[in-house]
Formats: structure tokens, C-alpha cells, sequence
């Protein structure tokens, strides 16, 4: 990942979630995805299939199967949402020219 968000608190002074992005070779892709499997709890991942394309409500679909259907041109994105040492993280993959798209933020509720 590449950049980090620079901004800490919004105007009213809550603090911004922590933010990290960049672009992922398919490598870097397919060894994120064995460090969620392993070093995570896996709460759900969530599938894009296009721009102006609904996700129906609580449509869930298997890591693996997401990541492959991503790859292959046959989703958008996806969303991952995982807890990592007592933080749930959520990963946004979007397919781009250059590789895969990550967004991920850090959401303390």
C-alpha cells in the first residue's frame, strides 16, 4: 500500500478513521488474502458486480470465490470486513489496469 491518510479530525474534532490504499499486483493480492485467512477473523465479504449494480441485502459470498470472480473480470470489487488485533478492518478491492485496487480502513464502533 502507498499512501496513508494525512487528516486526523474532522472540523467538529472527531478523529478520521485510520486509512491506507494503493495498488496490488496479483502477488501482492494473493498473499493479502492468506494473511486475512490466517492472521484474521473473517467477519463477511461482500460482492460489486458493476457500477450501477445493487448488491441485494446480506449477499455473501466465500474469500476464495470472490477473489477468483475478481480476478476473472466477473465482479467489480469486493468488500472484506475482518478483525485484526481487536479492530474490524474493511477492505475495498476494485479491479483497475494497473492491478487491483486496495482501500482499507480502520473502524473503531
Amino acid at each position: 500500500m502507498t499512501t496513508k491518510n494525512t487528516m486526523h479530525a474532522l472540523s467538529d474534532g472527531a478523529d478520521l478513521p485510520e486509512l491506507h490504499q494503493g495498488v496490488l499486483d496479483l502477488a501482492a493480492l494473493d498473499q493479502m488474502v492468506l494473511d486475512i485467512e490466517t492472521c484474521t477473523e473473517l467477519l463477511e465479504v461482500i460482492p460489486k458486480y458493476g457500477a450501477d449494480s445493487l448488491v441485494a441485502e446480506n449477499e455473501l459470498m466465500d474469500l476464495r470465490t470472490a477473489i477468483n470472480c475478481l480476478k476473472q473480470g466477473s465482479l467489480r470489487g469486493v468488500q472484506i470486513r475482518y478483525m485484526h488485533e481487536g479492530s474490524q478492518w474493511w477492505d475495498t478491492l476494485i479491479g483497475a489496469p494497473q492491478g487491483v485496487r486496495l482501500v482499507r480502513i480502520k473502524h473503531d464502533f
